[in-house]
């Protein structure tokens, strides 16, 4: 995630940052303050997992902030003696790929269409699926003609069921 620098990325001193979307930056630090009160007895409620919006237009991320208990991090007591939390990134993103190259696999899809089918994968309409692959409209009903036909079920949703039932292969998060 943090390779692909679309959303997250790491600054000199190795901290995460969040690109210029103020609303993923704040709801993230907003999570990490409460998840660190909470930690630390301050507080005790967390809030759900914060979206993380991505400059591509891919799906965006998730992110859960759960606090760490003291006794869990006796470890580290030596260099820092403050509340800890875990931060958890998940990209629906990465298991659509995979479940699209297992398509590709089985169906005989193109690179084309199995781009097409990620984001058709995660429920995208074609203007947003063709905005994000800066392809035209046209262009993207095509390739989603084809992957109904190839796969024989008869519709976006029936599709996006369909993803969601193929496991990704092994080697894949």
């Amino acid at each position: 995630i943090l390779r692909h620098g679309d959303g997250l990325s790491t600054n000199k001193h190795e901290r995460t940052t969040l690109p210029s979307i103020s609303s993923s930056s704040k709801a993230l630090t907003g999570a990490i303050r409460q998840a660190l009160e909470v930690a630390g007895g301050t507080a005790a409620q967390l809030q759900g997992a914060v979206q993380i919006l991505r400059p591509s237009g891919l799906p965006p991320y998730f992110a859960q902030v759960t606090p760490l208990p003291p006794s869990s991090f006796v470890a580290w007591d030596s260099t820092d003696s403050g509340a800890c939390v875990l931060l958890q990134i998940v990209d629906m993103e990465s298991r659509a790929t995979g479940q699209a190259e297992q398509l590709r696999s089985i169906f005989s899809l193109t690179a084309a269409e199995a781009k097409v089918a990620v984001l058709v994968g995660c429920g995208y309409s074609v203007p947003e699926t063709a905005r994000i692959l800066a392809l035209s409209p046209n262009t993207v009903k095509t390739h989603t003609a084809r992957l109904l036909s190839k796969t024989g079920v008869r519709s976006q949703a029936a599709f996006a069921r369909l993803m969601a039932s193929v496991p990704t292969r092994p080697d894949r998060p």
